[in-house]
């Protein structure tokens, strides 16, 4: 019986993560986004964003011609990591909310 609970704990956390791929884009290709100051890509690119429930992920997006866009993205629930998390191994609540796996931004020329 416990080698049994213990290969389900195992096949679950297959299903979850902490991370989430996250593909931000952009209505003008091409622009600039920052993360605490730090250029993190030129849309439309992908990064790695952690789920952790504390954890805002705020932007700065700026392209010539357009005003800077200041916004924070989009979250949402992770479902295996929240049934994972409340039926198995309580902890991983704490990663259960996180970014939406595509971001669009609406760029606004000058």
């Amino acid at each position: 019986m416990k080698k049994l609970v213990a290969l389900l704990v195992l096949a679950s956390f297959a299903f979850m993560g902490c991370s989430t791929m996250v593909r931000i884009e952009t209505s003008v290709p091409g622009a600039t986004v920052r993360m605490k100051g730090v250029v993190i890509g030129e849309t439309p690119f992908q990064t790695k964003l952690t789920n952790a429930i504390w954890e805002e992920h705020s932007v700065v997006v700026e392209k010539d011609g357009y005003r800077t866009l200041r916004t924070d993205l989009d979250k949402e629930f992770k479902g295996g990591n929240l049934v994972v998390g409340a039926v198995l191994f309580w902890p991983l609540l704490l990663w259960s909310y996180g970014p939406e796996s595509r971001q669009y931004l609406e760029l606004v020329e000058d």
